[in-house]
């Protein structure tokens, strides 16, 4: 669901694919931080949980979530994406321990930080101090 709403919100899907999204969360009582700010770009007044997932190890990206200067944003985006994002989820059984093979040219995208991208279109921030970063899908911007 991470990325399926980091993805609406990234090609701009028309309110009535989003809203199915929404649904769902609101279905599922769903509280993450993540998923909100997405949903929040259609639906104003939606709140954003203190919540991220995954729990442990903490998912820094709360931080940026939360943060309302635009440089320090990016300064932590930066740093989550070189030492945060990868052994936040290398526990999840998607993520293969050795990202040496990881070749962003192959087409294989499940190493690429959706949701990151996401953030930085939400929050107009310049991704140009990052955006070399294997993980960052910066083409969808």
């Amino acid at each position: 669901m991470r990325w399926m709403l980091s993805l609406a919100v990234l090609l701009d899907v028309s309110d009535k694919e989003f809203n199915i999204l929404v649904n769902f969360i609101k279905r599922d009582n769903i509280q993450d931080a993540m998923y909100d700010i997405c949903i929040k770009t259609k639906h104003k007044d939606w709140i954003i949980s203190d919540v991220v997932r995954p729990l442990s190890p903490k998912n820094k990206i709360i931080d940026i979530i939360k943060e309302n200067d635009n440089s320090v944003c990016e300064k932590l985006i930066k740093q989550y994406l070189e030492k945060h994002w990868f052994k936040t989820f290398k526990n999840w059984g998607w993520i293969s321990p050795d990202v040496s093979n990881f070749d962003v040219t192959s087409g294989f995208v499940g190493y690429w930080a959706f949701e990151v991208a996401a953030i930085v279109k939400i929050k107009g921030l310049d991704d140009s101090g990052f955006r070399e970063n294997v993980f960052y899908p910066d083409r969808l911007l």
